[in-house]
Parts: C-alpha cells; sequence; structure tokens
C-alpha cells in the first residue's frame, strides 16, 4: 500500500468506524474513552465564535467523519456539505439529515470558486502530507468567497511531539511505527509551517491559535485561522 493512502484504507476499514459514540468512531478518545458531550459543546461554541458562523454561511467540512461538527452546523449555517472517504461515517450524518454528504477523496474532490463562505477541516489534518496539504491549501482558498474563513483545527504540533509520545513505551510503539510503516498520528506540522503556507496560498491573515488547557489534546496539538 503505498503511504499516502494507509489513512484512506484506515478510515474504509478499521473497526473503530463501528464503535458506539460518533467520537469514537473517528477516534476523539482519551485512553478509549470518548470526549464528553459537555465538553465537545464548549469546543463547539468556541469554534462557531472563531469561525464567525451565521445563518448566511455555507460552510463546507472537510474530512467530515461523523458529522460532530456538520450536524450541529447545520442548525446554525444556511447550508453545510460534509466530504469524507468513509461510507460507514458519512451514513451516520445521513442518519440526522440536513447536511449534504459526498463520498469522495478531499485531495481530489473539486467545487466552484467561491462557494463556500466557511470551510472547516478538523481532527484530520495529520492524515495529508505537506505535498497534499500544499495543494489541499490551493483548493480551499479557490472554493472560499472573498473574506471567507478556512478553520483548520487539532493541528498535531512538531514542536510538542514528545509531549504525546510521553513515556519509554510509547516513544517504542512511535518509533515502531515509522519503522513498520503504520502511523498513529500521522504528520506533524509546525505554526511556522501551517503561517507561512497560509500565506503563499493568498490568505490575507494566517495566525495560529493555542488551544484552551481544558481541551483534551491541548498539550500537543493547536488550531488555525485563515481569512481570504
Amino acid at each position: 500500500m503505498e503511504e499516502n493512502n494507509y489513512w484512506v484504507e484506515f478510515w474504509k476499514t478499521n473497526q473503530v468506524i463501528y464503535r458506539e459514540s460518533a467520537h469514537e468512531k473517528v477516534g476523539r478518545t482519551i485512553k478509549g474513552v470518548p470526549i464528553r458531550d459537555e465538553d465537545w459543546r464548549i469546543v463547539l461554541q468556541d469554534l462557531e465564535a472563531s469561525m464567525e458562523l451565521n445563518s448566511e454561511d455555507d460552510v463546507l467540512d472537510v474530512a467530515a467523519g461523523s458529522g460532530v461538527i456538520s450536524v450541529p452546523f447545520s442548525k446554525k449555517a444556511r447550508s453545510v456539505t460534509a466530504v469524507d472517504i468513509s461510507p460507514p461515517l458519512l451514513a451516520e450524518i445521513d442518519k440526522i439529515g440536513g447536511v449534504e454528504t459526498i463520498l469522495a477523496d478531499a485531495r481530489e474532490i473539486e467545487f466552484e470558486e467561491g462557494r463556500f463562505s466557511k470551510i472547516v477541516l478538523y481532527f484530520a489534518l495529520q492524515h495529508f502530507s505537506e505535498k497534499e496539504t500544499v495543494l489541499l491549501f490551493g483548493k480551499m482558498w479557490r472554493w472560499l468567497k472573498p473574506g471567507g474563513i478556512l478553520y483548520i483545527g487539532d493541528i498535531p504540533d512538531a514542536a510538542r511531539k514528545f509531549s504525546f509520545f510521553n513515556t519509554a513505551d510509547r516513544q517504542a510503539a512511535y518509533f515502531r511505527s515509522i519503522r513498520d510503516d503504520s502511523p498513529i498520528i500521522g504528520y506533524w506540522f509546525t505554526r511556522d509551517f501551517m503561517e507561512k503556507l497560509g500565506s503563499y496560498t493568498g490568505f490575507s491573515s494566517c495566525s495560529s491559535l493555542d488551544q484552551p488547557s481544558e481541551y483534551i489534546n491541548a498539550h500537543y496539538r493547536f488550531d488555525a485561522k485563515f481569512v481570504k
């Protein structure tokens, strides 16, 4: 299997996608325990505020997974489109309704210029290589309306990699994953890379953001916001 298709196969076939809760299905857990609903509501409120979500927005959720962002956003935006490569995960969104779901690889899909006012990619950038990220940024910039906002959330911070792999056992597992080409997290990025990529792509404003300390991944992840 080619490295850049590892996560494609994972999110189509791994048994994690059949777990009980919407957060378990996408691996948003701590020691196997999914994030609590009340904690996730705080994340959503912060995300809505940062993205300036409103009833006139047409939102694209890239790598939408089980819809933990798409579904609540659909109640506050004019429209929400959810793209993902996993049929079982998109089926979870379809059960609820109110969201246009598209089964597609984000690296390959195309939309017309200026279709969306907001784009969110949360807890998924680690599945894209640096090259794929550069290419995807160019596409997302085109898909946004002037003044539109792109929000990338839960980015693995390369500078804090060993805040996650913080024990001898975890570090051994990390190095084995490199040796065996079976990544545990995926790709890691620096804040500088994200900000400079945003500027290179053409965004007028590019900023990396600390996550509040109460977020479950705040010790090793960050967010980034870009304005076209």
